[in-house]
């Protein structure tokens, strides 16, 4: 979500439906309606468009500014636009890219309101509530629109750096938090729950289409690996099977899920130099499952081993530590609903998650920014090339998984 100054144009309203606007004429149409609600009068507006860095696959991204008087005075507001864009349909046995925008409208426009009446009866404290991004009631299935966190200080993390310490340790309370909505709405609205949340589907099919795809990606990963890193990583990716098998166990507890809380989707805002805040972003895979695999795909997403070996077992601890005294606010005993046995089990029973995301995943988080993937052409077509120091992070994470120190 972060801004640069290049591809910018301001308008004054009246110009912003002229051919040169750099946004399609619906979303100029929702602007338009922001415009309205919020009492502007003729304002001028301020478009950006801005650059894809190799996190983004599925949207191009504007920035907006609305700038002008109304009937209260001087205003201001700052929107980021997340437009989708066609994806080739050799991609359609994954994903139905129209499905993956309606699950982000329901979580800001719906599932939103429902966390913050919850928190609102429970008298959380304000500093100890779910972060969430303020969503505007123009975004559909074919864009998400929100309020511009890049002009509130957040700033996504550099894809390619180990994050701080600090950073995963409040990214990690806010998806303590997060799941725990999942056992709050059972016990507090059980009949949204069985409406909305326990009928959640898969987003991603976990099919053919899929395990092709992975291993396809996994072959990017290993293509410049040494030998012996090489074979191992081979084994690995014939069994790919077993990431699904984690995905779609039903066996562990489950609760709400985000199905894609990694670095690029949770925003960091620092003050001299220190992570204060984070915000997490990007609902478009929500499930209903088992909450280590959110967990597991976080720290291995943006770690390297050298990492986990220190804080690893800190960070878990945090998640429980968290989840058990946010579920307090609502009268909740975790030991009824998640107790430590289970969750360390549900861990433990995922062993090779980690070297999964690592083989199956790293190709895309760490794409280079000059050439992301481009899903609007087929499969067939997809190539990525991986940084060298990506690949030894990959064979890091297979001689860690030899052996599984943390556990």
């Amino acid at each position: 979500m972060e801004i640069e100054n290049s591809c910018c144009k301001i308008y004054n309203q009246k110009d912003v439906n002229s051919p040169e606007s750099e946004l399609p004429k619906f979303l100029q149409s929702c602007i338009d309606s922001i415009i309205i609600k919020e009492g502007f009068l003729n304002p001028n507006i301020k478009i950006n468009k801005i650059p894809i860095d190799g996190g983004n696959y599925l949207a191009c991204l504007y920035a907006v500014d609305i700038c002008g008087k109304t009937k209260c005075g001087e205003k201001e507001i700052n929107i980021f636009i997340k437009n989708s864009i066609p994806v080739d349909e050799s991609y359609a046995d994954l994903f139905l890219l129209s499905e993956l925008y309606c699950n982000e409208c329901f979580v800001y426009k719906d599932l939103s309101k429902i966390f913050k009446k919850l928190e609102d009866e429970a008298n959380v404290p304000l500093e100890e509530r779910y972060r969430i991004a303020k969503c505007y009631d123009e975004s559909s299935s074919e864009a998400i629109i929100l309020e511009n966190l890049a002009k509130k200080g957040f700033r996504t993390c550099d894809r390619k750096e180990i994050v701080p310490l600090k950073y995963t340790e409040l990214a990690v309370q806010q998806l303590a938090k997060f799941n725990s909505f999942g056992f709050i709405i059972q016990k507090m609205m059980p009949g949204y729950f069985e409406k909305k949340i326990s009928c959640l589907p898969d987003s991603m099919d976990f099919g053919d289409g899929w395990r092709n795809i992975m291993k396809k990606t996994a072959k990017f990963s290993i293509k410049n690996m040494s030998s012996d890193a090489k074979k191992k990583a081979e084994v690995i990716i014939e069994n790919v099977d077993v990431y699904t098998e984690y995905m779609i166990d039903k066996s562990s507890v489950l609760t709400l899920c985000h199905g894609d809380y990694r670095a690029n989707n949770v925003m960091m805002r620092e003050k001299e130099g220190e992570v204060v805040d984070v915000m997490p972003v990007d609902y478009q895979i929500i499930r209903y499952g088992c909450p280590a695999n959110d967990l597991l795909y976080f720290i291995y997403g943006c770690t390297d081993p050298q990492f986990r070996r220190r804080h690893m077992k800190h960070l878990i601890d945090m998640y429980y530590e968290t989840m058990t005294n946010y579920l307090k606010y609502f009268n909740i005993d975790i030991t009824e609903v998640y107790p430590r046995k289970e969750f360390d089990s549900s861990l433990r029973n995922r062993q090779h998650f980690g070297v999964l995301v690592a083989l199956c995943f790293y190709a895309f988080y760490y794409a280079p920014k000059d050439n992301p993937p481009d899903l609007t052409k087929g499969s067939d077509c997809l190539d990525i090339d991986v940084d060298l120091d990506i690949v030894k992070r990959i064979e890091d994470t297979i001689e860690e998984i030899d052996h599984q120190c943390f556990l």
